[in-house]
């Protein structure tokens, strides 16, 4: 039970942090305005400044409300809720699956815990396939969709002649974290994948002798 427990968390686990990796990295943020010609429409300094002020409404709940309309606000009020649910199930997830390793571990059931890497990796790696496959048939389509799911009103729907952070944050810069998340659950995967072959293959568990 604890192996199938593993293996079907793992991939969630791993999308929530890869997500973790992307939301609250600053130099991403910063790349993507160049790319995207962000510091075209709005001034660097504020640029910057506001992309700092938002990685930390997420962490903390505190934001600076000088910049944003009470629109935007509001919207970003929303996505802070959202990003703590998104937390809460990382460290549920977490625990869950130490857990199951932990009691794996006591029980000396390391060909079980080998195999699961394995499987985990496997799993994960086709996980993060059939999302790249959904949201390559339409971005557009899909991000209008997860809206439309997650929020319970049209305050995401924004206007770019009166809201900055649709400028801030325009649909190319969610492309593109979306692209990265899931290069870095493809990672993580292939690393749980060998190793989980490595271990399994040189048959590490018969080696360790119970004390």
């Amino acid at each position: 039970m604890r192996k199938y427990i593993l293996i079907s968390l793992m991939p969630l686990f791993l999308l929530i942090l890869s997500y973790n990796l992307v939301a609250y990295n600053l130099n991403f943020y910063k790349n993507e305005f160049s790319k995207h010609d962000v510091y075209t429409n709005l001034e660097k300094e504020d640029v910057d400044r506001e992309a700092a002020n938002v990685i930390n409404y997420l962490k903390t709940g505190e934001i600076n409300k000088n910049y944003f309309n009470e629109k935007e606000l509001n919207h970003l009020k929303d996505v802070y809720n959202l990003n703590n649910i998104v937390c809460y199930l990382f460290y549920i997830l977490l625990a869950i699956i130490s857990v199951c390793l932990l009691t794996l571990l006591y029980s000396k059931s390391y060909k079980e815990i080998y195999s699961s890497i394995f499987i985990s990796g496997l799993t994960s790696i086709a996980f993060a396939i059939v999302l790249s496959i959904l949201i390559t048939i339409s971005f557009t389509t899909s991000f209008t969709l997860f809206h439309e799911i997650l929020f319970t009103n049209d305050l995401w729907q924004l206007n770019p002649a009166t809201d900055k952070i649709i400028l801030m944050f325009p649909e190319g810069f969610f492309l593109d974290a979306f692209i990265r998340i899931i290069v870095y659950i493809i990672t993580f995967s292939l690393v749980l994948t060998f190793a989980g072959e490595l271990l399994l293959k040189h048959k590490i568990y018969k080696r360790i002798k119970p004390a």
